[in-house]
């Protein structure tokens, strides 16, 4: 099934212990690939991110920060919402790598 704008999805971030941690996510960049926000419980950390990236044939992958927060231990939710494409994108897919955690 092919995604939309407002479109969503949400990912499961487990935190080990509380603490204050640099969050970042590994996304894939690519010729389907939307345009969205992202979310950390609730509070917008990242607007507007284009994943497009011209040529389907080669993925590139691009770590990004969400910013250092304050996180209790256990689960945290992570949101993406499609707002948007490229006009050169043929989607709006999310394409989610890792997650990365810094305790500080």
């Amino acid at each position: 099934m092919e995604s939309t704008a407002n479109d969503w999805m949400e990912l499961d971030l487990s935190v080990p212990s509380a603490g204050t941690y640099n969050v970042n996510v590994v996304l894939s960049k690519g010729c389907a690939v939307g345009i969205y926000n992202v979310n950390l419980d609730g509070v917008r950390v990242l607007s507007d991110y284009n994943g497009y990236r011209p040529g389907c044939e080669r993925i590139a992958r691009e770590t990004v920060s969400l910013g250092q927060h304050s996180l209790t231990s256990g689960r945290h939710t992570i949101w993406f919402v499609t707002t948007g494409k490229s006009s050169a994108s043929s989607g709006y897919r999310v394409s989610v790598d890792a997650f990365e955690l810094y305790r500080l």
